[in-house]
């Protein structure tokens, strides 16, 4: 095996919630409004993940309690009408911009 594969293999996969938040911080960056909504259906299409997969996760890094823990709060899920939309919350930009350091 080349150096190169075997460099390949131990990679770790990017977890599926940083994906989303970086992803949402360039649609944003892309749209000069850090803070717009970014429908869940662009989510989709961006990571090519399903809407109820993203749901799930955006769940969890919102700040709903689930039983007894609340998550972080980094995102806010909102419905406008029929579309879903996600909200990058200050925390959420905190947590990017610890991250760009």
């Amino acid at each position: 095996m080349s150096q190169e594969a075997g460099d390949a293999s131990r990679e770790q996969p990017v977890p599926l919630a940083a994906r989303i938040l970086l992803a949402l911080a360039q649609e944003l960056k892309a749209r000069g409004d850090e803070t717009a909504a970014v429908p869940l259906s662009r989510l989709s299409k961006i990571l090519g993940e399903s809407a109820s997969v993203l749901m799930r996760e955006i769940t969890l890094m919102s700040d709903a309690q689930i039983g007894a823990q609340r998550g972080p709060g980094w995102v806010r899920l909102q419905q406008d009408e029929s579309r879903w939309l996600v909200l990058l919350t200050p925390a959420g930009r905190a947590l990017l911009d610890e991250g760009a350091r």
